[in-house]
């Protein structure tokens, strides 16, 4: 790519990070409770930054192992988590984005599971300073697409399928000619002995 964009549209960088927002919910879950549990924690009572957490309450989560007491976690505690967890994951981005800084004028754009956590957009714009937002694909669907095909999940499939389509449209793919060879003989055919 090139230092200079002309057209504010166009991507600059696009980085997928190989660690997402599962690895929070393990990280969740090591405080002795089930993973499908930590999930609906972080999903329901989880914050991207610490500061977000207005008032701290105290939820309690059955234990993994049956017979012990239930785990107690403080929403303050829980967002120290998932705050550790995203400036460990997000950092290799956070170095490529300070490369852009200049050129991205149309900001930041988050797609994936991962986004739906409450608070990344103010994270994200805490940490970088640049305007953040979901990706929104909703126009490039079609009415009678399935509603599972409409979770932010898919933002990055149906981007990347549409990109190749642009990028095919301006390089179709030509198959080669192959030179007939009127002369040539055909194999000949195996019997089934041969077989």
């Amino acid at each position: 790519m090139g230092d200079t964009y002309d057209d504010a549209s166009k991507i600059a960088q696009l980085i997928v990070v190989p660690l997402g927002a599962k690895n929070i919910t393990r990280d969740i879950a090591e405080l002795g409770i089930a993973e499908q549990n930590a999930e609906k924690l972080k999903r329901v009572a989880g914050k991207a930054l610490e500061r977000l957490v207005e008032q701290t309450v105290y939820i309690e989560i059955p234990a993994v192992t049956p017979g012990d007491l239930p785990v107690r976690i403080s929403t303050s505690f829980l967002a120290t988590i998932i705050e550790a967890r995203l400036d460990e994951t997000l950092q290799p981005i956070f170095a490529e984005i300070e490369k852009y800084k200049s050129i991205l004028r149309a900001g930041i754009v988050i797609c994936g599971g991962g986004s739906r956590l409450s608070g990344l957009i103010d994270y994200m714009q805490h940490k970088t300073g640049i305007y953040t937002r979901v990706g929104d694909f909703g126009e490039w669907l079609t009415d009678n697409t399935a509603d599972a095909y409409r979770n932010v999940e898919y933002a990055q499939l149906l981007g990347t399928i549409l990109l190749q389509a642009d990028y095919r449209s301006e390089h179709p793919l030509v198959a080669p000619e192959v030179p007939k060879n009127e002369n040539a003989q055909k194999p000949k055919r195996k019997s089934i002995k041969e077989k």
